[in-house]
């Protein structure tokens, strides 16, 4: 199975699809230049997404 790659400037409904449909808990992160930036796990989405809730149930 090749690794499954998502460039940085891609949104939250993406990285959901990954990870759910797909069934990848880590994501390596590209920049525009095919250089790894960084890396996103499971828990960290999931806290990105408990926080973006948070933060609008504020609003």
């Amino acid at each position: 199975m090749p690794v499954k790659v998502i460039s940085e400037d891609r949104n939250m409904l993406d990285l959901a699809e990954i990870f759910c449909g797909d069934g990848h808990h880590h994501i390596p992160v590209i920049n525009a230049n095919q250089q790894l930036v960084g890396m996103i796990t499971q828990s960290d989405f999931v806290q990105a997404v408990d926080q973006s809730v948070i933060f609008n149930e504020m609003d």
